[in-house]
């Protein structure tokens, strides 16, 4: 089994600073776009993504950008993000209502687009309309997608049909998988 992955952004005074420090490019790491509102989503996507043995880049942990937004600063905020952004293979956008109020996150698809990343749409719970913009990016539409696209990375049984060891699952006598209160199951 692959050994956890980190979050890219923790326990460093500064994500940028470690990015441009370590080369990940040989290894997969998932930037989570998100709205501010989704932050306990954006939080709990990406500590499932680290458990699945990915690293992730989660801006909430990037103290220099923190730093940036509470001094509203917008140059270091772009080049913190632009900086995660270069360094992240794909880029997973987390839709909800909240997301089409959202100026950054149209920001980072393109930007990660640019810089060659793949670009993920993973819809949370509840009915909304998505974005024109992402109607052209690969859908992931709840846990089991999230499961079957992790999976192929891992090139390994679905983590949602069998127990893996240390691993998340969902079985009949398992009342609440980890994502259950931010992704539809089934889809």
């Amino acid at each position: 089994m692959r050994k956890r992955g980190r979050n890219l952004a923790i326990n460093y005074k500064s994500a940028s600073r470690l990015l441009l420090q370590e080369a990940v490019s040989d290894e997969i790491c998932f930037f989570i776009s998100h709205k501010k509102e989704d932050k306990p989503s954006a939080i709990a996507i990406s500590d499932y993504i680290n458990h699945a043995g990915f690293n992730t880049y989660i801006d909430l942990h990037d103290e220099e950008l923190q730093r940036a937004v509470d001094e509203m600063n917008s140059k270091t905020i772009t080049e913190c993000i632009e900086k995660g952004l270069v360094k992240s293979s794909h880029i997973i956008c987390l839709i909800s209502n909240a997301t089409r109020k959202s100026w950054w996150v149209p920001f980072e698809i393109g930007y990660a687009k640019k810089a060659g990343a793949r670009v993920l749409t993973l819809k949370l719970k509840g009915e909304f309309e998505l974005p024109e913009y992402l109607k052209i990016s690969k859908m992931i539409l709840g846990t089991k997608g999230l499961n079957r696209y992790l999976e192929i990375l891992l090139q390994k049984e679905l983590l949602v049909e069998e127990v893996v060891k240390g691993g998340f699952t969902k079985i009949a006598s398992m009342p609440r998988h980890p994502l259950d209160e931010h992704l539809d199951w089934n889809k």
